[in-house]
């Protein structure tokens, strides 16, 4: 069930506030666990924010439609959105979200298994944040198990926690 009922939506003439609200209403989604209602609205607000030339809103919609394509198992999508919204951060200079889609890009590589690369986006990630004095996002990004101290004795290890570490991040498997 949407924030905002539909109806109420049709009477927003303003394009950019309709996107916004596609996109709210797909956060609100994504929070209740809703994933194909968020991605459903996640994608509209993203095709509607491309459309406006709006490079906040792209980003946002890049940021949690990859979020939800992560929790229904379509990862590889999941990575190309990710590695989308770095890209738009990068090119805009935007070091603060870029900070978190870096983190985010890099949970998602490590549930694939590639722990080298989470480990170097992770790394990427809190040397951004580290300017802004985000100790959240820090310590957030500090608790996903990438492998920074990848040994040929603990990589077994932290390859069974890329496939099994759910319970920790909230990941598929487990419920917000």
């Amino acid at each position: 069930m949407p924030i905002v009922p539909e109806h109420v939506w049709s009477k927003v003439e303003d394009p950019v506030t309709f996107a916004q609200c596609q996109y709210v209403a797909g956060l609100a989604a994504l929070i209740r666990h809703d994933l194909d209602e968020a991605a459903t609205l996640l994608e509209d607000a993203l095709v509607r924010h491309r459309g406006l030339g709006h490079p906040a809103g792209v980003a946002n919609s890049l940021m949690y439609l990859a979020t939800a394509y992560s929790l229904l198992g379509r990862s590889e999508e999941a990575v190309a959105l990710f590695d989308e919204c770095r890209q738009l951060c990068e090119a805009r200079n935007d070091r603060w979200f870029c900070s978190y889609t870096l983190s985010v890009l890099g949970i998602e590589v490590w549930r694939q298994g590639d722990l080298k690369r989470a480990a170097e986006l992770e790394q990427q990630a809190i040397r951004l944040k580290q300017p802004f004095d985000d100790r959240l996002g820090i310590a957030i990004t500090e608790r996903v198990p990438t492998g920074l101290h990848l040994t040929a004795t603990n990589a077994p290890y932290l390859a069974a926690k890329a496939a099994r570490g759910a319970h920790v991040l909230a990941m598929p498997g487990s419920r917000w």
